[in-house]
């Protein structure tokens, strides 16, 4: 466990809000509480993110990291309000029907793998015809898609989430989404390096990271 501040971790590259929405993706993706809490605490009480963001990108995660990692940061994110008398303030529910939700989907998809899209949706359906539909449907039609954040913040956010789960072949896919969304390499290191070290792991050194990026974006197109 973490005895100091979350904030010495937090990196030059990022922005205050950056550093929150990294921070907290990680820590829950992880079923770090106590680093959670802390981070959602500085969040809120310094104005750095709103309560509707942080519900919103619990719910986010649960898209990468599961039901789990939501329902407990959900839990801590309750625990913070009531701890502090801030009020709770939940993400307005959507109404949307199937279709649009497809057509949402494949219009998020193509933003972030771009012409590999199809070629990614055939090696899945390949896999699995059920997986395919609901990677279209509910993963981006439903989930990602959902407003809240800009698709450059939702990128930095999974990249933050597969680096501390260590998929290497996911988490390269989405560092070149976050180059389609706007990233650079300096903001897409340091939210890696943030994630590992306030999640106290070491799947990847600094060299690791470099080589990660730069083997994600060599086949970018």
């Amino acid at each position: 466990m973490i005895d100091v501040s979350h904030k010495q971790f937090f990196q030059d590259a990022l922005t205050a809000r950056e550093n929150s929405l990294v921070a907290i993706a990680s820590c829950s993706s992880r079923g770090q509480a106590r680093v959670l809490r802390q981070a959602i605490t500085d969040a809120l009480l310094n104005d750095v993110l709103t309560v509707v963001e942080v519900h919103e990108l619990l719910l986010q995660v649960h898209l990468f990291a599961g039901f789990p990692a939501a329902i407990e940061g959900l839990v801590v994110l309750r625990e913070v309000l009531q701890e502090h008398g801030l009020e709770s303030s939940d993400p307005i529910p959507e109404h949307i029907s199937q279709d649009d939700l497809k057509q949402r989907g494949e219009k998020l998809l193509a933003a972030v793998y771009g012409e590999k899209t199809q070629r990614l949706l055939a090696f899945i359906g390949k896999l699995s015809p059920v997986l395919r539909q609901w990677v279209v449907i509910d993963g981006y039609g439903k989930v990602f898609g959902r407003e809240g954040f800009s698709l450059y913040e939702k990128e930095l956010c999974v990249i933050a989430c597969l680096c501390v789960l260590d998929w290497p072949r996911q988490l390269q896919a989405h560092i070149r989404g976050g180059v389609r969304a706007g990233l650079g390499r300096e903001k897409i290191c340091a939210a890696m390096r943030l994630a590992l070290l306030i999640n106290s792991l070491k799947y990847y050194d600094s060299a690791d990271i470099d080589e990660l990026y730069s083997k994600a974006i060599s086949s970018l197109a």
